[in-house]
């Protein structure tokens, strides 16, 4: 739960420890930092107040930034109001409605990448609130809220790419690590939480492990190889359904299998020499041909399967695109 109860003048630091097979993300201010890594490397994660997610598989955590990235724009929007919250010089209790909008946010979801970079925003906001207050930093021009506030969109951005082909320029200063226990632990400044996701994510890769949502049932999942695309679970679905449609094909759907005969006839004329010694022109119109008549008998085959062709009408449709094909193939060159 956050507070808005007072401004906080100790720095707000978040962290990660993990070894070959766990990993523990928490939360924790600079007075309390040394005992909160003994507590994360020793066992005894449960005494640590902002822990997000817990004691889990190593890989975890990128699993929930993937999944969360459809709310980041509330975060982004979330953050900008805090910081204009401080330009106005309101007292930090005014604050309280951006405060219950990310404390329902967090009760609402399980996922501790959501309840990681919700702590480092208020906890930036508030460290940012108590020096603007003791005149430490100056906040009275809307440039420089506005400069605060479009900073952090830009970091948050920048995080969103890094499960994709960008790469994050980092300072690697920010950053600080050690070895304990058996565990390597990283921890950084709030305002530096995307240089600690970055580092987090560049040790999952340098381990082989990938992220990224499943394309036929949209779960994020942890692959060990770049190319795959789906889940165990849809694979093993995606090449039993293959199978069934390869045994109707085989064992006498007479519609499937038409329309095989008929890709098989286009394949061959394609690779023929009749098509070689065609026109340019009437290779183009093949071609075209081919891919309309691709696309309308999956069409067709899709209806059909779901019942709103009748075996007679699909077959009636893909022999009238067949009949028009062997029309055009007799053409005159």
């Amino acid at each position: 739960m956050l507070s808005i109860k007072k401004s906080v003048a100790n720095e707000y630091y978040l962290g990660c420890a993990y070894n070959e097979d766990e990993e523990i993300f928490f939360g924790v201010t600079d007075k309390n930092l040394p005992a909160t890594i003994e507590k994360a490397v020793t066992g005894r994660e449960n005494d640590i107040s902002d822990l997000f997610g817990g004691r889990r598989n190593i890989g975890s955590f990128m699993i929930d930034f993937t999944m969360f990235q459809g709310n980041s724009a509330l975060l982004i929007e979330s953050a900008y109001a805090l910081y204009t919250n401080i330009w106005q010089s309101i007292p930090l209790a005014k604050a309280e409605g951006t405060a219950k909008d990310l404390n329902k946010l967090l009760k609402g979801s399980d996922n501790a990448y959501c309840s990681f970079v919700v702590n480092a925003i208020w906890n930036m906001f508030r460290k940012n609130k108590h020096l603007a207050a003791s005149k430490l930093i100056d906040f009275k021009p809307l440039e420089t809220c506005e400069r605060y506030a479009d900073e952090f969109r830009e970091h948050y951005k920048s995080l969103l790419s890094l499960n994709e082909k960008k790469r994050l320029v980092k300072n690697g200063e920010v950053i600080t690590a050690s070895q304990d226990c058996g565990y390597t632990v990283i921890y950084a400044k709030a305002k530096d939480f995307e240089a600690l996701c970055a580092e987090y994510i560049a040790e999952l890769k340098r381990r082989k492990i990938y992220c990224r949502k499943c394309k036929s049932c949209g779960e994020a999942i942890l692959f060990s190889s770049k190319n795959k695309l789906m889940c165990d679970n849809c694979t093993i679905a995606s090449k039993a359904k293959s199978k069934k449609e390869h045994r109707l094909v085989e064992n006498g759907d007479s519609i499937l299998r038409m329309n095989k005969r008929n890709l098989t006839t286009y394949y061959n004329y394609s690779h023929s020499k009749k098509y070689a010694e065609s026109s340019p022109e009437k290779q183009r119109e093949f071609q075209r041909f081919f891919a309309q008549y691709k696309a309308g008998a999956k069409e067709i085959i899709k209806q059909y399967k779901a019942a709103e062709l009748s075996r007679k009408e699909a077959s009636a449709k893909l022999a009238e695109m067949s009949n028009r094909f062997f029309r055009f193939v007799n053409e005159d060159n």
